[in-house]
C-alpha cells in the first residue's frame, strides 16, 4: 500500500477504506420510516465494496464477484456483500465515473491518499469519527496504540475519512539462482555481494548450460528488485535527527556503483528498465 515516509524500513500504509455517502442515504431513509422494518433490516445487511481487478482469477475459481472466498464472507458474516471489481491501475478513473453516475459502492478500498482528498473535497465520502467512537473497540484501541495512523487519516478539517493501518513489515522479494549452473561450474552458493558478482561473471562467460554458445546472462530482474536487494530504495531516512533522502547517502551511491559493475560488464540484461 502507499508508502509515505519510512524510517527503519517500517512503512506507513494508507489501506484506506472510505465510507461512501450513499450508505448514509439508505440508513436515513430507513430511520425516517420510508421502508418497512423488515425491509430496512434487510437493506442494512446489504453491502457493496470494491476489489482490485488484476486479472488474476483463474476460470476454475470463478470471478472476482463470485468465488469460494466471496461465498465464505457472506456465509461467515451473515451479510450480503456485493464485490465491485475496478481495474487496478485505472481505479481512480473508474471510481470517478461511478461517483458521477451515483453508482459508487458503499465502501472503497484504495491505496492512494490523494484520491480520498479529492473525493472529500467533492463531498462524496463521509467522515467516520462518529462511527469509530460509537461502535469500534479494536480499531479505536489500535489508533490509541498507533497515533501516527490517526494522523495519516485525519484531514485538514480535523475529521477522519478512511480507516487506515500500517504494515508491520515490508513486502518480501526472493532471489532465485540456478543450482544446476552452480554445480556445472563447480561453484558454491554466493553469500556476499562479492561472491554474487563472481558467480554472475561465471554464469555469463563460462557456458553454465553446456551449449557451447554464449547464450546465458548472469542476473536478470525487473527494475525494482535491485533497489530491494541492495537497500538502495528511494526512501527517506532519519539520521542524526534529520530527515534525509536515501539517494543522497553513501549507501545508495555504493549500491548504484555495484549495479553499474553488472551493467558495464554485461552481466545483466541492459534493457531491464523497460523489459
Amino acid at each position: 500500500m502507499n508508502t509515505v515516509i519510512s524510517n527503519n524500513r517500517r512503512p506507513w500504509v494508507v489501506c484506506f477504506i472510505a465510507v461512501v455517502l450513499t450508505v448514509v442515504t439508505v440508513m436515513s431513509a430507513s430511520a425516517a420510516g420510508t421502508k418497512e422494518p423488515a425491509a430496512a433490516a434487510t437493506a442494512d445487511r446489504n453491502l457493496s465494496i470494491t476489489v482490485f481487478d488484476r486479472g488474476l482469477v483463474p476460470s476454475s475459481e470463478g470471478t472476482y464477484e463470485e468465488n469460494r472466498w466471496t461465498r465464505w464472507v457472506n456465509e461467515t458474516t451473515g451479510m450480503n456483500v456485493t464485490w465491485v471489481p475496478v481495474p487496478r491501475w485505472t481505479a481512480n478513473d473508474a471510481l470517478n465515473v461511478m461517483f458521477a453516475a451515483g453508482t459508487a459502492p458503499d465502501i472503497i478500498v484504495e491505496y492512494v491518499r490523494t484520491f480520498f482528498e479529492n473525493w472529500q473535497q467533492q463531498g462524496v465520502i463521509q467522515p467516520i469519527d462518529d462511527y469509530i467512537d460509537r461502535y469500534s473497540i479494536d480499531y479505536k484501541a489500535y489508533l490509541e496504540r498507533h497515533p501516527g495512523v490517526r494522523q495519516q487519516s485525519t484531514f485538514p478539517d480535523g475529521q477522519q475519512y478512511f480507516f487506515a493501518t500500517r504494515r508491520t513489515a515490508t513486502w518480501n522479494h526472493n532471489a532465485w539462482i540456478r543450482q544446476d549452473w552452480l554445480d556445472n561450474l563447480g561453484l558454491s552458493m554466493p553469500t556476499t555481494t562479492d561472491e554474487l558478482l563472481q558467480v554472475a561473471r561465471a554464469f555469463t562467460n563460462d557456458d553454465p548450460n553446456g551449449t557451447g554458445r554464449r547464450d546465458t546472462i548472469g542476473v536478470t530482474s525487473r527494475v525494482g528488485i535491485w533497489e530491494q536487494m541492495f537497500f538502495a530504495q528511494e526512501a527517506w531516512m532519519v539520521e542524526n535527527g534529520r530527515l534525509r533522502p536515501n539517494f543522497l547517502s553513501d549507501r545508495y551511491r555504493d549500491a548504484m556503483a555495484y549495479r553499474k559493475t553488472f551493467y558495464d560488464e554485461g552481466l545483466m540484461d541492459r534493457e531491464y528498465v523497460t523489459d
